[in-house]
């Protein structure tokens, strides 16, 4: 049988390995400056992969799972492409705030976490609004406030660095300077696509799971790739059918799939969203 144990990362191996890195990072940071001395001393490129505490480091990796949606979404080549343009973008502005400014940023992954913030809030559609103290909120209203309170936990320097990471990202949703239309070459994107496959393949099951969601809206290309059509959602013979939400059907078709999988994903999960997708990813 399968291993489940990352069946939330089916589909996005570039997200898997970057979360993975940033806590094993992180864990040897925080040990490696408790034994040898501040946080400064440490490597720039161990500095710029970890998160300063557990507190950060916490919610970063949270948010960085819950990113997972954008590789799902462009593919996880296309999805790192975005991300070395975003980031580098970012890094840039983060360099230049510090000579401007005399501040020291946080070292820290606010780069990646903060251009992935900005295109997850113009791609990922809203799933469901509710009411909090008479506000008018979303799902996505979560994942904006705990993005808020890692830009405020170390003050006016993770402020400044998250800034910069917004800005950039911004900039290159917006397509500034035609920024979306780099790609590596075709035969580093080939060799890119060979690891990345083998990564998402290597839960158990031998075969490597399809990386886009059918039509999905990518913040990286303009259109979507075609795609066949998918296998039948399950096995089960009996499984009870339900009156399908429309709500839920229309937030499904706006990712980009199938009006009929959608549906037949919202009837098996009991017009659960979240359950649904899983049988669509």
């Amino acid at each position: 049988m399968a291993s489940r144990s990352l069946s939330g990362f089916r589909g996005a191996p570039l997200t898997k390995g970057l979360l993975f890195t940033t806590v094993a990072t992180s864990m040897l940071s925080g040990a490696l400056s408790g034994a040898a001395g501040p946080r400064s001393d440490l490597p720039t490129l161990l500095r710029m992969l970890s998160f300063p505490g557990a507190g950060t480091l916490c919610i970063g990796v949270g948010l960085l799972y819950c990113f997972r949606l954008l590789e799902r979404q462009e593919g996880p080549v296309r999805s790192l492409e975005c991300r070395l343009a975003s980031c580098g973008l970012a890094l840039g502005f983060q360099a230049a705030a510090r000579w401007a400014t005399g501040t020291a940023l946080v070292s820290a992954p606010y780069a990646l976490v903060f251009t992935d913030l900005v295109a997850y809030w113009a791609t990922v559609p809203v799933l469901q609004d509710f009411s909090l103290l008479g506000l008018r909120l979303n799902d996505k209203a979560f994942v904006y406030a705990a993005g808020l309170q890692l830009a405020l936990l170390q003050g006016r320097q993770s402020l400044l660095a998250a800034g910069c990471a917004l800005l950039a990202g911004i900039l290159y949703h917006a397509n500034i300077f035609n920024l979306q239309s780099w790609k590596a070459p075709p035969r580093m994107r080939r060799g890119l696509a060979l690891v990345l496959s083998w990564m998402d393949g290597c839960r158990g099951t031998g075969t490597s799971q399809s990386f886009v969601a059918p039509g999905a809206p990518q913040h990286g290309d303009r259109q979507a790739p075609a795609t066949r059509p998918g296998p039948p959602l399950t096995h089960a013979a009996d499984v009870p059918r339900t009156e399908v939400s429309q709500e839920a059907l229309q937030a499904l078709q706006a990712m980009g799939f199938d009006p009929d999988r959608a549906r037949e994903a919202l009837e098996r999960s009991d017009n659960s969203v979240e359950r649904a997708l899983t049988y669509l990813l």
